[in-house]
C-alpha cells in the first residue's frame, strides 16, 4: 500500500473507532464512514471483488465525498489485485491462458475493464484516469499517475524502452515534487539506470554498445541509489538502493549474464 494513502486509512480507522458516545459499547459511525471502513477491511483482507463492489456502491451513494478520490484509487487497486489474484497467478502456476482468460472473463467481464495486450489480460486503469480527469489536483494525483505509467512487459536489450521508463518516472517527480512516492521513484531511476550501464557496457550488439553512455549511466545509478539512500521515510527503498549499490560497484550483474 502506498505510504500516504495508509496513513490516512488508518487515521480514519482510528477516528471510526475513537467516536465512542458516553453510555454507549460500540462507534456511532455514520453510514457513510461505516461503508468506507468496509471498503479499507475487504481491501486489506484482499477481499477484492467485495471491495469493487462496495466502491461501486460508495461512488454512486455519496458522489460529492471529500473521500470520492480515496476511493477511486482503492477501486483501481482492487481491479489490478483482482486481475493479479484470478488471472496472473494461475498463469504464473502454470495453468492455460486462454483457459485462465476465459473463466476470469466469465466471472468478472461485467465490469468492463479488461483488454489483451501481447496475448495477456490487462486492467486498463481507467479509474486512474478518471481521478485525474475529473480532480487533476487531487492529493491521490500522483499516485493515479504513477499508476498510469505503461511498464514495458520485456526489454529485449532496446535501450529505449528502458529510457522511455525513466522519462515517465522523471515526469512525476518534476509534476509532484512532493510525492510520497519520491523514495520508491528514485531508486526504479537508479534501477534503470543500472540495466542501462549494463546494457551499454556488456551487449553483444556492437551497434549498442557504448562506453561513453556505459559510463554516464554508472554514474546516474549509482548518484540515484545514494540519493535515495538520504531520503527519511524511505527505508524499504532505501535497503533496495544499497542492495544494488553494492552490486554496481561489484559489478554484479543484475540484467545481463555474464556469458551474454
Amino acid at each position: 500500500m502506498k505510504r500516504k494513502t495508509l496513513a490516512t486509512y488508518l487515521s480514519i480507522v482510528i477516528f471510526l473507532t475513537g467516536c465512542l458516545i458516553p453510555g454507549q459499547q460500540s462507534p456511532k459511525i455514520d453510514p457513510e464512514h461505516e461503508l468506507l471502513l468496509q471498503i479499507i477491511t475487504a481491501f486489506e483482507n484482499r477481499a477484492y471483488e467485495s471491495s469493487i463492489e462496495m466502491c461501486q456502491q460508495f461512488l454512486n451513494q455519496y458522489p460529492k465525498s471529500t473521500y470520492k478520490d480515496m476511493v477511486l484509487m482503492r477501486m483501481g487497486e482492487s481491479f489490478e489485485g483482482l486481475l493479479e489474484q484470478e488471472y496472473q497467478k494461475l498463469v504464473a502456476e502454470g495453468m492455460e491462458e486462454a483457459k485462465v482468460r476465459t473463466i476470469f472473463l466469465e466471472k468478472y467481464g461485467h465490469y468492463n475493464c479488461w483488454e489483451v495486450k501481447e496475448g495477456r489480460l490487462v486492467y486498463n486503469k481507467e479509474i486512474y484516469r478518471r481521478l485525474l480527469k475529473e480532480n487533476p489536483n487531487s492529493n491521490y494525483a500522483d499516485e493515479a499517475s504513477y499508476n498510469l505509467i505503461p511498464w514495458e512487459k520485456e526489454y529485449h536489450e532496446d535501450p529505449h524502452r528502458i529510457e522511455k521508463e525513466i522519462t515517465y518516472l522523471e515526469e512525476i517527480l518534476k509534476k509532484y515534487p512532493t510525492t510520497s512516492l519520491r523514495p520508491k521513484i528514485l531508486f526504479q531511476m537508479g534501477y534503470r539506470f543500472h540495466l542501462l550501464y549494463e546494457l551499454y557496457n556488456f551487449t553483444n550488439d556492437p551497434a549498442k554498445r557504448d562506453k561513453r553512455k556505459a559510463q554516464e549511466s554508472f554514474r546516474k545509478a549509482e548518484y540515484l541509489y545514494k540519493l535515495c539512500l538520504s531520503l527519511p521515510h524511505g527505508s524499504e527503498y532505501s535497503k533496495k538502493a544499497l542492495h544494488y549499490l553494492e552490486m554496481l560497484k561489484k559489478g554484479s550483474r543484475i540484467y545481463l549474464n555474464p556469458s551474454s
